[in-house]
């Protein structure tokens, strides 16, 4: 896994964090595959806490459930950030790693 790979996930500018998001209109936030979104310190650290990471590296991790697609992420840039993989970005990434 290099850092241009995870430069490459996270080159869009991210959504911002709406005032008010509470947990369930965050989770539906960042469904949206098409870009990197802003996330709060304690949801970085749920995902983090909540089960093993499928990867870890890079001030980044991989979460997943299951057979599920991959979100990544990172916390190097500031504000931590996530990004909800696709299918087949997720497979692209198990081989970048």
């Amino acid at each position: 896994m290099t850092t241009d790979y995870l430069q490459k996930l996270f080159s869009e500018i991210p959504t911002e964090i709406p005032e008010n998001e509470g947990w369930y209109e965050f989770i539906n936030r960042i469904k949206d595959t098409t870009r990197p979104h802003l996330c709060r310190h304690e949801h970085f650290d749920y995902f983090l806490g909540v089960l093993p990471p499928r990867w870890m590296g890079l001030g980044a991790f991989a979460f997943a459930e299951g057979e599920d697609n991959y979100m990544i992420f990172v916390s190097g840039y500031g504000q931590p950030m996530v990004r909800s993989l696709t299918w087949e970005e997720t497979q692209e990434f198990l081989n970048n790693v």
